[in-house]
Parts: structure tokens; C-alpha cells; sequence
């Protein structure tokens, strides 16, 4: 545990400095962008549209649309922010050759910074472009009923894919003179260390003990780095003010993930929500 935390510490660190420096030597090209309420909170929900095949539990892929949320602070800066974010996911998928539905969790922490690094203006509008680094904890919880009884202590078997990552982003903005924005961001994880279940189902101790508590299974993962992942986060915002300091944001997500070296497993989702910022 502690030596996965280390490197995501040096490879935060290393991102860091790269972004630093690459933001420093374009910083006198920069033009002066409007003053922001320095801090934001934003709530939404909304509906993701999942889909999963993990041959752990089944070789049938499962999908369906299931409710999420989202909640998140965020720091303006004059050419940097900070932004700080929890989403959580849960509901019944099904599968066209399953007779039963799997039960889905997901859930995602995450802190990132931002560096301007460009801008340009015309007509009192504004495109800003960001670079940014993060680190981020992604858990996705599946429990599936069956047919016979294949564990000890009952008719279900659980898995579960959780990653913890130091994240590299490309963040841009379009804001219109009238106060309503555009903006686009992608996502890569850099560093991440992957925990999946034992394949002796949950006659392993440690499959057992994560069903008891989901935590037990963050203390353990492998290493992997950004040519090995197959891992990709996609997001539009569009943002229309209502009134002083009150503001309506509604976004679009898209998210892919398959990891082939240990359980195989692969998923995405579309991610539809609405919600309210309030500035300050």
C-alpha cells in the first residue's frame, strides 16, 4: 500500500514540474482573462448509460441506463484552477442471454489542477486552453446472482475493478460574451495501479474479506503506465448563467476502459446530467 502511493506521489510530482515548466515559457504570450468568483460548487444528476463484460463473473456483456450523480468544488485562479470531484453511479443492468440482472456500482474520487498555457480572443468571446495533471480512485462493484450456488454462502458472486491513477488532462474553453460557456476535456491516466479479485471466487480469503468490506480491495493492485492502459475520459459542458452567481450546467461524458492483464474486463458509459452551479 505504501509503495503504491509513493509512485503515484513521484509520478504527480514528475508531471508536475513537465507542465510548470511547458506553462512558463508561453506565460508572457498570455492575454488577461476576465476576473472569476475565485470558488464554484456544482450538483447534478443524470443518467449513465453502462456497459460491462467482465469475465470473471460472466462472458455475457450487460448493460443498461442507471442513475448517477456528480458533486464538485472547484478554485478559479487567475490562469489556474483547482477542482475537486465525486461521482457515484448505481442500478440494475441486464444481459439478453442472462436471465438475471447484475447489480452495479461506481464510483469515482478525483483532485486536479489546471495551468493556462494559451488564449485567444475576438469579439469579446474567449477560447482558453489548460493543461492539467491529477490524481484520481475509480471503483466499480458488480454483484451477479446464480444459478447454482458457487460460493460458500450463497447464490451470488461479486467482482470489482479499482484503479488508482495520477491523471493527465487537456482542458479547453469557450466562453461567449454573453457569459455562457463551452468547454471540452480529455483525460488520460499516466500511472495507475489496478486491483482485481482472485480467481478462486470468493473461496478466496481476500475475495470473502472484500465482500465484507469493498475498502480491503484498494490495498493491493499492479502497476501499469500509459502505453499499456487502454483507458480514455471524454467530456463536454455547456453552461448558461440564470442569474448572479447562479448558473445551469448540462454535460456529456464518455468513458472506455479494458484491461487484459489480469481478469479480463472492459467497459464504457455514456453519462448524461443537469444540475446547478453557485459561485462565491
Amino acid at each position: 500500500m505504501k509503495r503504491i502511493y509513493l509512485l503515484i506521489l513521484v509520478s504527480l510530482l514528475t508531471l508536475l514540474t513537465a507542465v510548470v515548466c511547458v506553462c512558463g515559457q508561453n506565460d508572457n504570450n498570455l492575454i488577461s482573462r476576465p476576473k472569476y468568483p475565485v470558488s464554484s460548487i456544482n450538483a447534478a444528476a443524470g443518467l449513465n448509460n453502462f456497459h460491462i463484460k467482465d469475465e470473471y463473473l460472466s462472458p455475457y456483456i450487460f448493460g443498461g441506463s442507471v442513475f448517477s450523480s456528480e458533486l464538485s468544488y472547484k478554485i478559479n485562479l487567475d490562469r489556474q484552477r483547482h477542482e475537486c470531484d465525486i461521482y457515484f453511479s448505481t442500478g440494475n443492468i441486464s444481459s439478453e442471454k442472462w436471465a438475471k440482472e447484475l447489480k452495479l456500482y461506481t464510483g469515482k474520487l478525483s483532485y486536479s489542477y489546471f495551468q493556462s498555457v494559451k488564449n485567444w480572443t475576438n469579439n469579446n468571446s474567449q477560447i482558453e486552453l489548460f493543461l492539467g495533471i491529477g490524481v484520481s480512485s475509480f471503483a466499480q462493484f458488480s454483484v451477479l446472482p446464480t444459478s447454482q450456488d458457487i460460493t460458500w454462502y450463497g447464490t451470488s458472486d461479486k467482482s470489482w475493478y479499482w484503479s488508482h491513477s495520477t491523471d493527465i488532462h487537456l482542458f479547453s474553453e469557450y466562453r461567449f460574451a454573453d457569459g455562457k460557456t463551452v468547454s471540452f476535456q480529455i483525460s488520460l491516466p499516466f500511472l495507475r495501479f489496478i486491483s482485481r479479485p482472485d480467481y478462486s471466487h470468493n473461496f478466496s480469503y481476500r475475495n470473502y474479506s472484500v465482500s465484507n468490506s469493498f475498502f480491503h480491495a484498494g490495498d493491493k493492485g499492479k502497476a501499469e503506465y500509459l502505453w499499456e492502459n487502454k483507458v480514455i475520459n471524454c467530456k463536454i459542458k455547456y453552461q448558461l448563467p440564470l442569474r448572479d452567481y447562479l448558473n445551469l450546467q448540462c454535460s456529456y461524458s464518455f468513458s472506455y476502459l479494458a484491461n487484459d492483464s489480469t481478469l479480463p474486463v472492459a467497459m464504457y458509459n455514456n453519462n448524461f446530467a443537469a444540475g446547478l452551479i453557485w459561485d462565491f
